[in-house]
């Protein structure tokens, strides 16, 4: 038994920073939208500078472009001019909508003044993992995920299907799946995908199926 992969959020950190703050505990319910931990960081600062710093680029390269425009219709600009004046504009709004873009997935504006950035659940679940402590150094390219959110509504169950099987497996399939942990009980599921290469060593298929869980019976990790 797995976690649902298709209703599950490694939450890692887009930017470099420190954990001040951590908002939810393990095994707490979470809504989409819910801030989760807080990271005070210098690099939101540079990010609220260069989206600045672009948006009055592209003010005045706008007004270039009209007056380079005005100047065209009375035959007193290029037409070199005006091509460059246009890339110029062009460049100007590449930035402005990067910055922008940048800024609001750390959901900061570039006029707030100098704030923590909350890093959010992007899904209503469950934290079953969390891999980090107040004070901690994060980065954006570490490999851990500092929290996990996952909806236990649904659950999957993934087997290994023999080679000489697999003409009785099919994607759509309805199965019932077994655990020790319920003697005598079943929960019904249906076969979500049937993996295309077969194992060398055991010569076996993933076979992916998803299961309900809404009673929450089935744990990830049990067999």
């Amino acid at each position: 038994v797995s976690f649902d992969e298709d209703h599950t959020q490694r939450v890692a950190s887009p930017i470099d920073g420190r954990a001040v703050s951590l908002l939810v505990k393990l095994g707490d319910k979470v809504r989409a939208g819910q801030p989760l931990i807080e990271l005070s960081s210098p690099n939101v600062g540079q990010l609220q500078a260069d989206a600045q710093k672009a948006m009055s680029d592209l003010s005045l390269a706008e007004k270039a472009t009209d007056r380079v425009h005005k100047l065209q219709g009375e035959g007193a600009v290029s037409e070199k001019d005006v091509a460059q004046a246009e890339t110029d504009l062009h460049k100007a709004r590449s930035d402005s909508a990067r910055t922008t873009a940048q800024l609001k997935a750390l959901g900061v504006s570039a006029s707030d003044p100098a704030v923590n950035v909350a890093l959010r659940a992007q899904i209503g679940g469950v934290v079953v993992e969390r891999n980090v402590l107040v004070g901690q150094e994060v980065r954006a390219d570490q490999a851990s995920p500092l929290i996990t959110v996952s909806s236990l509504d649904s659950v999957w169950v993934l087997a290994d299907a023999y080679e000489q099987d697999l003409s009785l497996v099919a994607e759509g399939d309805a199965v019932t799946v077994r655990v020790p942990a319920y003697p005598g009980e079943t929960f019904p599921g249906k076969v979500s995908h049937v993996g295309d290469v077969v194992d060398s060593s055991t010569r076996t298929v993933k076979v992916r199926c998803v299961v309900d869980n809404k009673a929450r019976r089935l744990k990830p990790e049990m067999f």
